[in-house]
């Protein structure tokens, strides 16, 4: 049977994190070998220590400040030792057996070398499909060939070949876009399986936590403006063509 590290990266909303470990990790319907916890400066880290002491997490990292999302991501990824790793939401639901889900589908599709469940029916991202729009099936599965972006489940051992999350983005940028994107090209060049598992929604409770920008009196409207701004600044335009041009195949921070 294959191992599994699950990766989770946390910053405050201490209540929403709590919400979310209750239900997805008491509801994923299969063990995991490995819990990896990085912690982005939270200052609620005594709350947040309270609530993932139940789960024992395998191995923590507490940063003193808000590093970006890229670099707390980056040393999660880098502590996993499994054979699979899962890049888990913070403040996310997922559904009911989700992890036996994925298990089941990268041992029953024995060439897949990554796995992804979305928040939102493939369909309101029509740009992230790679090839049909159809349901395939796959020795008796079903998957959608798309762009496997969001909760990725990914061999470990092509870490060799693609690397890490570009960390030049800013606080919020498209590190996680540039990165999948390398991961696919390296899955395509091995001859590797990556698709989205269809009918596997999950919910987000909210705005996401691993930024430094806090949302005054709980309004996040600022907030998403703030996340748009970042997300487009011509910086991060400027890198992602560079990407494409150089079509590099590795990238590490460290």
């Amino acid at each position: 049977m294959s191992t599994v590290s699950l990766m989770l990266l946390t910053w405050n909303r201490a209540s929403v994190l709590e919400k979310a470990m209750k239900h997805s990790l008491n509801n994923a319907g299969h063990k995991w070998d490995e819990l990896i916890w990085v912690d982005n400066g939270s200052e609620q880290l005594v709350e947040m220590v309270h609530i993932m002491a139940p789960y024992e997490p395998t191995a923590s990292c507490f940063f003193k400040k808000n590093t970006g999302m890229q670099r707390g991501y980056n040393t999660g990824m880098s502590l996993c030792r499994s054979k699979w790793m899962i890049l888990l939401g913070c403040d996310c639901l997922y559904p009911d057996n989700w992890l036996k889900t994925f298990m089941t589908y990268v041992e029953t599709i024995p060439n897949t070398g990554m796995a992804s469940m979305y928040s939102v029916p493939i369909e309101g991202v029509q740009e992230r499909y790679r090839k049909s729009r159809e349901i395939e099936i796959v020795n008796g599965l079903p998957i959608l060939r798309a762009m496997p972006m969001e909760t990725p489940c990914f061999r470990r051992d092509l870490f060799a070949k693609v690397g890490y999350w570009r960390e030049d983005f800013g606080m919020y940028g498209w590190g996680d876009v540039e990165w999948t994107l390398r991961c696919e090209r390296v899955l395509t060049e091995l001859g590797l399986q990556y698709y989205v598992i269809p009918n596997q929604i999950y919910q987000h409770l909210g705005s996401e936590g691993a930024t430094e920008f806090k949302p005054d009196n709980g309004d996040t409207r600022e907030y998403w403006e703030w996340k748009k701004q970042e997300s487009n600044r011509p910086e991060n335009h400027d890198i992602m063509e560079k990407c494409r041009q150089e079509n590099y195949p590795f990238y590490s921070p460290f």
